[in-house]
């Protein structure tokens, strides 16, 4: 970019901040708001519950799919007019998600939606890394991620307003309004840039990365849904790892004409940032995940007060985030990573001893806590890794991060619901046999599991503690 082009963006630096928080809440709106929406949707199109998951499934494996070449179409085609296609397909995908006459259609317009959604995630972060100076990607990184927590906390409350009101189509139209918005900004303020064109479509590696994505995602729900015995989901997850493998191996002998640059791994910081925000947001969406199915079967909550209780915490990690981006400026990652974590760890503890009869302003408190511990590791996790990379080395940074995050949400979501199911049949069967009624005995076990699995949470947060003090420095990094 020329000089012109530079201080234009920093003369612009607010409508900058605008950009990457409306693209973050958009991609948070697409799933936040179908969390109590399953079943009016199903009855809506008179379908089986299974099915209309599959309007979640969908948009997160074509947005895994997609991400991992975010960063080349960002190369070929200039940042700028990458993210703008990505605005307008999804405009164009929200639009026809309301005029679906069947479950299917539904579905296939999801899918695109997915598309849109993981192109807009990397390639507005990359904005941040590439044209924003060092010492303010933290804040401006913050004010993305608030966006992102935004949709936990108004989607379930906008669905059930929604539902209740106007309609399920406006649970699809909400986020044309904000997108139309960004899509103003991205269009006037972000500079026009030459793409390098030189290099021919590399085909065979697109549809090497997707297929893999494919393969490995799919194994991994179906095996949270029926279980690990089938040889068919085995042999696609087998299919699937050697696809990922032919790909990472072709791109390292590409090297400066690959579609993603593996090498970048060999920055320790970068490698630490993946993994840890792997942790968390995985960590972050199997509360979102398992939260309601405890206060709906546990507590007997109907979904749209069940919403209500989860909106305070998650709007308490929304306004937590800017507050963390201008704490981290003062701090180290190292300092604000391990303070973080020990309080999500802690909020974690906490849920483990939710019960039938604990008071709604307890539970709101504590996940208070986990969110807020959330909020103040989630801004170094990523900048600490991708603040480390060359800015010609952003857009792949942030494909990279978002493909890895999105692989080990969906995967952990399978293993989980994988693991709440086996323990649900146990404990349901075992209460049975003691003589305790259907009801209660379902109650019951939404208490036990709940608090098995978030122990088990509390784990992988404490390796990923362990991993930030075994190789970051304690000055400033």
């Amino acid at each position: 970019m020329n000089q012109q082009g530079e201080e234009k963006l920093l003369q612009n630096s607010g409508k900058i901040m605008w950009i990457v928080f409306l693209s973050g809440l958009v991609s948070a709106l697409n799933t936040g708001t179908l969390y109590i929406a399953y079943l009016d949707l199903a009855e809506h199109f008179h379908s089986d519950l299974s099915t209309t998951q599959w309007l979640t499934i969908m948009y997160s494996l074509t947005s895994a799919m997609i991400t991992p070449v975010a960063g080349y179409f960002s190369k070929r085609y200039s940042l700028r007019k990458a993210l703008l296609t990505a605005l307008i397909i999804m405009i164009v995908a929200s639009a026809c998600c309301t005029l679906a006459v069947n479950m299917q259609m539904l579905i296939g317009c999801r899918a695109i939606q997915g598309i849109a959604g993981g192109l807009m995630m990397p390639l507005s972060l990359a904005i941040i890394y590439q044209w924003i100076p060092k010492e303010k990607q933290g804040r401006f990184l913050s004010i993305s991620l608030m966006g992102m927590s935004m949709g936990p906390a108004i989607g379930p409350t906008l669905s059930g307003l929604f539902l209740a009101t106007v309609g399920w189509q406006a649970i699809f139209l909400c986020n044309v309004p904000i997108t139309l918005a960004d899509l103003y900004l991205v269009y006037r303020i972000i500079p026009k840039e030459n793409g390098c064109k030189d290099d021919l479509l590399d085909y065979k590696s697109i549809l090497t990365v997707f297929c893999g994505t494919m393969f490995i995602l799919l194994s991994f729900y179906q095996a949270g849904k029926t279980g690990w015995q089938r040889p068919t989901l085995w042999l696609g997850l087998i299919l699937g790892c050697v696809l990922l493998y032919v790909f990472v191996r072709g791109q390292l002998k590409a090297q400066e004409k690959a579609l993603l640059d593996f090498r970048i791994f060999r920055n320790q910081k970068f490698t630490v940032s993946v993994i840890l925000s792997a942790i968390l947001y995985a960590n972050i969406t199997l509360g979102a995940f398992l939260l309601p199915v405890f206060l709906e079967s546990a507590m007997g909550m109907e979904p749209l007060p069940a919403g209500m209780v989860l909106f305070f915490p998650a709007l308490c990690m929304a306004l937590a985030t800017p507050v963390a981006g201008r704490v981290y400026e003062k701090l180290s990652a190292r300092t604000q990573l391990i303070g973080g974590l020990n309080v999500m760890i802690l909020g974690n503890v906490l849920v483990t001893t939710f019960k039938q009869d604990t008071a709604l302003w307890m539970i709101v408190m504590f996940l208070c806590v986990r969110y807020i511990g959330a909020a103040f590791a989630n801004v170094p996790s990523l900048d600490y890794g991708l603040g480390a990379l060359p800015k010609n080395k952003a857009s792949e940074g942030t494909a990279m991060n978002n493909w890895i995050k999105s692989m080990a949400i969906s995967m952990s979501l399978s293993i989980f619901t994988a693991i709440y199911a086996l323990e649900e049949r146990q404990h349901i069967a075992e209460l049975l046999r003691q003589g305790i009624v259907q009801s209660a005995a379902v109650a019951q076990t939404a208490v036990i599991v709940n608090s098995h699995l978030f122990w088990l949470q509390a784990g992988t947060l404490l390796l990923g503690l362990l991993l930030i003090v075994a190789t970051t420095e304690k000055k400033k990094a």
